[in-house]
């Protein structure tokens, strides 16, 4: 008959060194479920189970792109990343991602990539500030080697800061910065956009996102919601910068330049601050159950409900696009990298 496991003595543990430990859970890499039952062992596997799990969620998705990257988008959808870079939109198969990425629109200065409509209609954002749409089969039915035009290209608003797309209300929605309005719009079928509603936030937005089924106006100190009729400011700190906001199950998390707190929809703080900085960031974004605070130098990953500091990787990292599901950086050396 087989003998009950016990376990070892206090005594015993602690002679065991850390990096054997360490050795051992990082043979788990990619083996979140058994990792996440290691984190139940105690404190010591906690903080390494945990950091094995972030370190498996970034993946190398191309070195050596041979100029620099402006932005990027994942379309899941059509199976495919698209960079944006000073000549053109470039392409990459997810299935693929060994071979180099291929150009598919000669198209200068491309700032901002999005799309529509599950990936059929692609949107991005030009040097100039003029938004333009052009179907994905454009880019993906042309031979190897040949690259579509800006022939191929419909202008859709001229003098945009930024865009957004997103779901409001069960239905798609563009939203554009121009000046200080933001313009909506319903999901464009074949090029013709549905206005909906030109709104003037109280203060100028430094950029925009759709949260909640709501498009949600940030500027340095405050944020506002728009459905599309205002709810109103919510949310100042005097003195403090807004980095960025995430939506949580009590309201919302609001990133500053120093510290992080928790407020209802209503602008009432939840609590305490939730986490301080180590190095004070200039982009947050939110990852699944995670933080990503990126500085001139180093990148924290922290928590998301708790604000425990799980990485401090000490690399500096330029963000090129972000989603609720993937966050792609590129590194100095020209390496990019997919968080999951």
């Amino acid at each position: 008959m087989a003998q009950p496991l016990c376990p070892l003595s206090n005594d015993l543990t602690e002679r065991v060194p850390l990096e054997i430990r360490e050795l051992v859970i990082n043979q788990l890499v990619g083996d979140e479920e058994t990792l996440r039952s290691c984190m139940l062992v105690c404190r010591a596997w906690w903080k390494a189970s945990q950091r094995a799990i972030v370190d498996a969620s970034s993946r190398l998705l191309t070195k050596d792109f041979g100029q620099e990257v402006n932005c990027a988008a994942v379309i899941d959808e059509m199976g495919v990343i698209l960079y944006g870079t000073a000549t053109g939109i470039y392409a990459s198969d997810l299935a693929n991602l060994g071979r180099p990425p291929v150009q598919v629109l000669n198209y200068p200065n491309i700032e901002q990539i999005d799309s529509l409509d599950k990936g059929s209609i692609i949107v991005f954002r030009s040097g100039t500030n003029v938004v333009y749409g052009i179907p994905f089969v454009y880019l993906s039915a042309k031979p190897a080697g040949a690259a579509a035009g800006p022939e191929s290209c419909l202008r859709i608003y001229m003098r945009v800061t930024t865009f957004s797309v997103g779901m409001v209300n069960g239905s798609e929605i563009l939203c554009l910065l121009r000046g200080k309005e933001l313009h909506m719009f319903r999901r464009p079928a074949s090029y013709s956009l549905r206005f909906l509603k030109a709104v003037e936030p109280l203060n100028k937005p430094s950029c925009i996102q759709i949260v909640k089924g709501k498009v949600m106006s940030m500027s340095d100190c405050d944020f506002e919601l728009f459905d599309p009729q205002s709810l109103g400011g919510l949310g100042f700190v005097e003195g403090a910068q807004m980095i960025a906001i995430q939506p949580i199950e009590e309201g919302f998390l609001i990133c500053y330049d120093k510290f992080a707190v928790c407020v209802r929809e209503t602008g009432e703080r939840l609590g305490d601050i939730l986490l301080r900085w180590l190095y004070p960031p200039d982009r947050v974004v939110f990852q699944g159950h995670y933080i990503l605070a990126f500085s001139h130098d180093h990148l924290e990953i922290r928590h998301v409900r708790t604000g425990e500091l799980l990485r401090l990787i000490e690399k500096h990292f330029r963000l090129l696009s972000t989603t609720t599901s993937k966050t792609i950086v590129v590194q100095d050396d020209g390496s990019i990298y997919q968080f999951n």
